[in-house]
């Protein structure tokens, strides 16, 4: 029979948090700042294609640089790689802000800083979620919120400060400081074992639905930021757009955090999520060029913290997933956060069209590219979000009257914790999948087994859509019964 394992990391200190959480934050805010144009300054104004197409470039960097990661995710796991992926991202990511130092500087090196850039976003996106996966559950939400919340807060005073030159000088400092505190919390690491990509893949199975979620939240999260800020830019309200989107971020950061704390499970429950969703981007999108620019600003940030809430919980997931199911850390993260960026960049250049659009055939010009996300948003919540993870939804959870399992025929058996000892051995789960499956296999729903393991509901999901691939069914019931028609002697 599998061994279970804990949720928790026995080698999370006080030591190593701070440090970790301390390299998000200056991460976190370094990258919030490269996508806050200059207060009061004229060049994001004057070619908005120019700063659009910059931040594209470093996304689509950012994706090129997973995808290379992917590749050599074997290669890559371990102490000495992090420290030297830490101090390579480190650099790299000082380029972009460097770039603005020369006056003017050539159009095809700033792209390239910027494309530069983009891969040390990759490589020190990979040290955050390393440190994420040492550190147990509750602990895992508290300091991503925290982080979230911080670096929404440092970057909006930052981007007030005066002259330009002590802002770029700050970014670089930033991008320095997350590489040190990378490469601190890497040689706090214990030498994990070697997670080979090909064992990877066989524990646990990533549903492209999955990915459809994460790029239709993004998409709304780049085209809320194009928005907030090029439109700050473009009138009088140049400095009430960082404020009020960090407020926006900083609120449902510290909401989560507070989640955290308590362990209620709500805000950050994949689930409730999804349902609030499509009404509250509507409820920003729908009238957002009815307004002058203040609503604008407001529709935005009611954006920017839904999807931002989002990105938290998905960001939680990856991390006790990798932990939870000893995954290959490369690998699961090159192959999940392309979408983010991938989403976050056509987002942006949406927003960039709904504004051009708008100033050259009138307000109604950029209705209709809402109008267009709105009827994207809409498919892709009937259509992905809609039965994400087989056997989740509410008929489901009716059928075996969850959270009573005890007094359940099913449970009470001959030998049916040996007939499920002996499945899970055949389909080969997992030590975590096997207790998820155990609590299935007796009829709870997600809900109590979030509770029951101290992992997310989204973890659960996970775990759920995996044990289904692998018992190749579609829901608990077929689950159950092909359970008990299994013949442990076969």
């Amino acid at each position: 029979m599998l061994e279970k394992t804990s949720s928790s990391s026995a080698g999370t200190t006080p030591e190593k948090i701070m440090i970790g959480t301390s390299g998000y934050v200056f991460f976190m805010t370094w990258l919030f700042l490269l996508f806050i144009p200059s207060v009061g300054g004229v060049t994001a104004v004057s070619a908005p294609l120019h700063e659009c197409l910059l931040r594209v470039a470093l996304l689509v960097a950012t994706m090129a640089a997973q995808g290379v990661g992917r590749c050599f995710a074997d290669k890559l796991v371990g102490r000495r790689p992090m420290i030297t992926m830490a101090c390579v991202g480190a650099v790299l990511a000082t380029l972009a802000p460097l770039g603005n130092f020369l006056s003017p500087p050539p159009v095809f090196l700033e792209y390239i800083l910027w494309i530069a850039a983009g891969f040390g976003c990759a490589c020190l996106g990979v040290q955050n979620l390393r440190f994420l996966t040492t550190i147990s559950h509750q602990y895992l939400i508290i300091c991503t919120s925290l982080s979230f919340a911080l670096s929404a807060v440092f970057a909006c005073l930052v981007s007030f400060l005066s002259p330009a030159e002590v802002r770029w000088v700050v970014q670089v400092i930033l991008a320095l400081m997350a590489g040190v505190m990378a490469v601190l919390g890497a040689m706090m690491d214990e030498e994990r074992p070697m997670v080979r990509v090909s064992d990877s893949r066989a524990r646990t199975h990533m549903s492209w639905k999955s990915f459809g979620a994460v790029f239709g939240h993004t998409i709304c999260l780049g085209f809320a930021i194009y928005i907030l800020f090029a439109e700050g830019l473009r009138s009088d309200s140049d400095a009430i757009a960082p404020v009020l989107g960090a407020l926006s971020i900083f609120a449902v950061s510290i909401g989560a955090a507070i989640e955290g704390v308590v362990g209620s499970g709500r805000l950050l429950d994949e689930g409730i999520q999804l349902r609030f969703t499509l009404p509250l981007a509507i409820v920003g999108l729908g009238p957002m060029f009815f307004f002058g620019p203040n609503g604008i600003i407001v529709c935005c940030c009611i954006l920017v913290g839904v999807f931002m809430l989002q990105e938290i919980t998905n960001m939680n997931a990856i991390a006790e997933n990798i932990h939870l199911d000893r995954l290959n850390l490369i690998d699961v993260s090159s192959g999940s956060k392309p979408a983010n960026a991938a989403g976050v960049a056509t987002g942006y250049v949406l927003g960039f069209v709904a504004l051009k659009l708008g100033d050259l055939y009138g307000p109604m010009s950029s209705v209709a590219v809402v109008l267009v996300l709105i009827f994207g948003l809409s498919c892709l919540s009937s259509f992905l979000f809609k039965n994400r993870y087989p056997g989740m939804s509410g008929a489901d959870d009716d059928f075996l009257n969850l959270g009573r399992y005890e007094d359940d025929a099913v449970a009470k058996h001959v030998g049916w914790k040996k007939r499920c000892d002996a499945f899970s051995e055949k389909i080969g789960l997992s030590p975590r999948q096997y207790e998820v499956f155990i609590l299935l296999a007796r009829g709870h729903n997600a809900s109590y087994i979030a509770r029951k393991l101290v992992i997310s509901g989204h973890t659960v999901k996970s775990h759920t859509y995996t044990i289904y691939q692998k018992a190749m069914v579609h829901s608990k019931q077929e689950l159950i019964e092909k359970i008990e028609a299994f013949d442990p002697s076969s």
